[in-house]
């Protein structure tokens, strides 16, 4: 625990406590303060700044005021010590749990996104030249290219290509052709758009087909990222192959493409696979696991009254909690009229009773991370203490031609009633 004190602050003593634990709860922590004599405690919320008493967890004795307090992983926590009670402050209002009732049903699911499947696998060769033997990782093709034109590499400290194309350093090379490989097993029903970044710069072939982007203007998540539909009737089943040529210039950062549309994805060793349509119904297990592995929008799912109808069913002083356990970087609670909040850290819930009463549908919405889009997908291990650039070029015990990918999506909804 880690504690910090500012005397004479706002009229009192404050005192902000930390649990620095990131996995573990606190429960009925007692914070010891030497006072003298009995203080009026206040609670101040450093997410919404309210303010309220909490004297029936407080209590004096000895010289010391005691205050009782449960800190979940990472929280922290702020109380204000006075001498005189401030009258305009309301006392806490202190529920117990005392039902809970978990769901793992499938639920209807809609996605603000395409679904996306990273290639970032390819074979190279210079331009009339041999093909590599065996695909490699894009950034490790860029970074062996570059040894053997002896230029520098991609780093931290590297000039940016902006600054090598003012100062006329933007020497030219070779031509380059990269082939990247991927299965259908069934042909996805609507458009697949094949995604590149800078495509102005390159020209890119679907199964021989050239794709072009028919408007700089409209991209995917990233201004850079430029969009080039695929014919129909271009896709075909089994193996598939894009080809991607460029003059390669110092300047030249060779980058993954992307594939977009309705589809499910299997992501496989050094390649992936697309097929059909995306699900519509999604478990409480992550995306990964459901033909979602490289998708990183956010997904919403719909919870009908009828599955939290017997909930619902209140007593006299009774409310109604939800509890989302979910990866991913936060969940939205909406019932589409007046309840609409954010879940984004312990204890993970929000009051819901008003809702319950109207008998209204809610609708969570798991707000992604855009890790597994990406990267770093071949990290080991998967999560680190910080992501710099070296994180997508490691090598040895710390790599993995595999897609090592976070686990997001929804885990678990539970209803609490307290009183």
């Amino acid at each position: 625990m880690f504690v910090q004190a500012k005397h004479d602050f706002d009229g009192g003593d404050a005192f902000v406590v930390l649990n620095t634990d990131l996995e573990n709860n606190k429960y009925s922590t007692f914070i010891i303060i030497r006072t003298d004599e009995p203080k009026f405690v206040e609670k101040w919320s450093f997410e919404t700044g309210e303010r309220v008493r909490v004297d029936s967890r407080t209590h004096f004795e000895d010289g010391f005021t005691y205050i009782e307090t449960d800190l979940w992983a990472g929280e922290s926590q702020c109380y204000i010590l006075r001498s005189e009670k401030d009258e305009s402050i309301a006392d806490e209002e202190y529920l117990e749990p005392y039902s809970t009732s978990p769901m793992y049903d499938e639920l209807e699911v809609s996605f603000d996104e395409p679904n996306v499947c990273v290639l970032d696998f390819a074979k190279w060769r210079w331009e009339d030249g041999e093909w590599s033997e065996d695909a490699e990782e894009i950034l490790k093709i860029d970074g062996c290219i570059r040894k053997e034109l002896k230029i520098m590499h991609r780093c931290e400290a590297m000039l940016q290509p902006w600054y090598i194309k003012k100062h006329g350093l933007d020497t030219e090379f070779k031509n380059i052709e990269l082939r990247y490989e991927f299965d259908v097993d069934e042909i996805p029903e609507g458009e697949v758009t094949l995604v590149g970044e800078r495509p102005e710069y390159n020209e890119y072939y679907v199964n021989g087909v050239k794709v072009e982007c028919p408007d700089m203007k409209d991209f995917w998540i990233d201004i850079a990222f430029k969009k080039m539909p695929i014919p129909a009737g271009v896709l075909k089943k089994g193996k598939n192959v894009i080809t991607e040529k460029t003059l390669y210039k110092w300047s030249t950062h060779l980058e993954s493409v992307y594939l977009i549309g309705d589809f499910g994805v299997r992501a496989e060793h050094k390649s992936s696979v697309i097929f059909g349509k995306m699900p519509n119904k999604l478990a409480m297990k992550s995306f990964k696991e459901q033909n979602l592995p490289f998708y990183s929008g956010n997904v919403t799912y719909m919870l009908p009254f009828e599955k939290y109808k017997h909930e619902a069913e209140l007593n006299d002083g009774e409310r109604l909690f939800l509890s989302a356990r979910f990866y991913g970087a936060a969940v939205r609670v909406s019932d589409g009229d007046s309840l609409d909040e954010i879940i984004a850290w312990e204890p993970y819930e929000v009051e819901i009773t008003d809702a319950a009463k109207r008998k209204k549908d809610l609708f969570i919405t798991v707000l992604g991370t855009r890790k597994n889009t990406f990267g770093p997908l071949h990290v080991l291990p998967c999560v680190v203490h910080r992501c710099g650039h070296g994180s997508f070029t490691t090598s040895g015990d710390e790599w993995t031609d595999d897609y090592n990918l976070i686990s997001d999506g929804l885990r678990e909804i539970r209803f609490d009633i307290k009183k």
